[in-house]
């Protein structure tokens, strides 16, 4: 598995690289794309952060003991904020205990964008987050809309989650997404966690 999964990011890596050098430094580097300053410059990103996420991949404590709260990534433009505010074993086990999150995610070579933050109700291995079919300020949803759902699923013996989602368009664009398998990379900065918990989450894309 871990070697098909390798070699789809290897594509992914390439491919990225490649369609950088074409939109970011522009058409005069089609068929010359390694000599563009965006393809090296996406090479080494997407590998820091690949990089990142096999070193998230070596904590194989037990679903349990893998903190919810955290900085997340899927490898492939996705990025999982947590916040939690009872900190104690890293998760929060009340069935009507809750945490703060903010996902942002860049896909595809023309830079398809989505961005979506809440709070979900979360238990020790799931969270639920509805955002009861009001939407985003910013999106203009009609009344009636159907309720956007996010499901976030903590995977076994493993620091990953799950994410899949519900009536989603409104928050990203058309080949955007949310969806899929986030690894842990790392603690959440203490100023961030702070910020996210005050109901604030004005980021910066990625680490």
């Amino acid at each position: 598995m871990l070697k098909t999964e390798q070699k789809d990011w290897l594509e992914y890596r390439d491919g990225s690289a490649l369609s950088a050098a074409v939109y970011d430094d522009g058409p005069e580097f089609e068929e010359t794309e390694t000599t563009s300053t965006a393809y090296w410059g996406t090479l080494a990103a997407v590998t820091n952060t690949r990089a990142k996420m096999v070193a998230g991949w070596g904590d194989k404590t037990s679903n349990a003991e893998v903190s919810w709260e955290g900085y997340w990534t899927d490898g492939y433009g996705g990025w999982l904020r947590i916040a939690v505010a009872d900190k104690v074993a890293g998760a929060a086990s009340p069935a009507t205990a809750s945490m703060s999150f903010h996902i942002e995610c860049v896909r595809g070579p023309t830079y398809h964008m989505g961005d979506i933050n809440g709070k979900a109700k979360v238990n020790s291995t799931i969270a639920f987050f509805t955002d009861n079919g009001k939407g985003d300020a910013d999106c203009k949803k009609v009344k009636g809309s159907q309720e956007t759902w996010l499901i976030f699923e903590k995977l076994p013996n493993s620091p990953q989650v799950k994410i899949s989602g519900v009536n989603t368009s409104d928050y990203h664009g058309m080949r955007a997404y949310f969806g899929g398998t986030y690894t842990r990379i790392g603690d959440l900065p203490e100023e961030e966690r702070k910020t996210m918990l005050d109901g604030k989450f004005d980021f910066g894309q990625g680490r």
